[in-house]
Parts: structure tokens; sequence; C-alpha cells
């Protein structure tokens, strides 16, 4: 069914979506008739295909060895090694990860890692294998955007960006509620070309790519893909 529903429990589903909660949570949530607790379940629960994105901290800082491990390892293109070297590091500290964990990590860097971001289209071959590197750091929590020169966050910015939308729309295409999104711009005002992209749906497959290559905005574009229109299939009970 084509859902419009009754704005808080719309709202509590598109923002669970939003947070990439995956097609088995959303139908765990509508089969045990949790729907109507979404709001407590969305600010309580971690989606078993998912995990909030780590900050390292001074006591977890990754040692120099493991680091050059791990980057070594995004150099070659094993992102499967990368990932070990971190978890075997996590292990000795205590902190062992799921495989669902393990999962999320490999997914989230494939596209940083491997995806071609038309934004960054004339970016030199070497350079943009070395913001790879470096955001694929970040997304790790090995790293941080401030252990990086000015110039080199820009970059990562943009890959992050990247990452992150194509992560969603993946993550949208298999929830199978999902039938259009949208753009929004920033807060300041998107730039005459993302203008454009404004107050239109698009289906998943036509949605346009981010960060927008046209983009004018000083320091890049700071767009976002968001859910617009939600089909349920009448799988979540009526309130």
């Amino acid at each position: 069914m084509d859902c419009k529903m009754a704005g808080e429990l719309e709202d509590m589903i598109r923002n669970s979506l939003e947070s990439r909660f995956c097609k088995q949570c959303l139908e765990g949530a509508a089969s045990s008739q949790l729907c109507l607790r979404l709001p407590a379940i969305c600010t309580a629960a971690v989606c078993c295909d998912t995990a909030p994105e780590k900050e390292p901290t001074e006591d977890m800082r990754v040692p120099e060895d493991v680091e050059r491990s791990i980057e070594a390892a995004l150099r070659e293109g094993n992102l499967e090694k990368a990932i070990s070297a971190l978890e075997s590091f996590e292990t000795a500290e205590g902190s062992p990860q799921s495989q669902s964990e393990h999962a999320f990590r490999l997914d989230d860097l494939r596209p940083i890692m491997t995806g071609h971001p038309l934004a960054l289209h004339r970016c030199p071959v070497v350079e943009l294998q070395d913001a790879r590197v470096a955001t694929a750091m970040v997304a790790l929590g090995v790293k941080r955007h401030r252990d990086f020169p000015m110039e080199s966050r820009v970059l990562i910015e943009a890959l992050v960006k990247y990452g992150q939308t194509q992560r969603n729309l993946e993550s949208w295409r298999e929830s199978d509620c999902v039938q259009s999104v949208k753009i929004t711009g920033s807060d300041d005002g998107p730039c005459e070309e993302c203008r454009k992209l404004l107050d239109r749906s698009w289906g998943l497959d036509d949605a346009p790519e981010l960060p927008n290559p046209k983009c004018t905005t000083r320091g890049g574009c700071r767009c976002c893909l968001v859910v617009d229109r939600l089909v349920l299939d009448g799988r979540f009970p009526e309130p």
C-alpha cells in the first residue's frame, strides 16, 4: 500500500530508515507489534546491521604499528586485512567486535575505496588514492578529520558524503519500504546548481549522485539525500 500515515508514526519509521535500520529490524518491530513504540526503539536500540560511528579516544588510540598495518592493507586494496588488523587490536584490548560489525565496516569501506565520485573525477590519481586511504582510516575510527591538513579534509568530506549516500541507497533498497527520496540543501542555502535538484522526488535508481559534481559551494557540496515517500505493504499495524 502507498503509505501516507499519521505524522508521528510515519516520522518514526522514516527516522529509523534514515538511521539505516535494516529490513530485519524493521520487520521485527512490525511483527512483534513494537511499531507503536518506535520512538523508544529508535533512541534505545542499535540496528543489527549498523553501529554508531566511532571516534577514537585517548585510551583506545591505535598504536602506530597497528595503524601502519591498517594503512598498508588499505593501500593494497585488501579491506578484509585492514579490518582484521583493527579487530585484532580491539580484541586484545577487551573490545571484540561482532560479525555484523565486521560486515558493516566492510560495506562502509567499499564505496570509499572503490567508488568513482563524479565530484572528484579531476582529482589526480595519487591524490585521490591518498584521500581514499585517509577516509577509510577515519571511517574505521583509527584517525580523525583533524589529523589531516585542511586541503585533505575537503576530499575526505566528499568521499564520506559519497560513501554515506551509496550505503543509504543500498539500505533503502534492501528495506523494500522506500518508494522515493529527495535532496535537502544546507541550512545556509545551497548553490544555484544544487537548487535545481530540490523540490523533486527521485526513485532510488534515479537519485542524483552526492556530492553534486556541479556544486559551487565553497568547501564542497553539503546536500543530503533523505527518504521522501514510504511504501509499507501493510507490514506495520494500524495505531
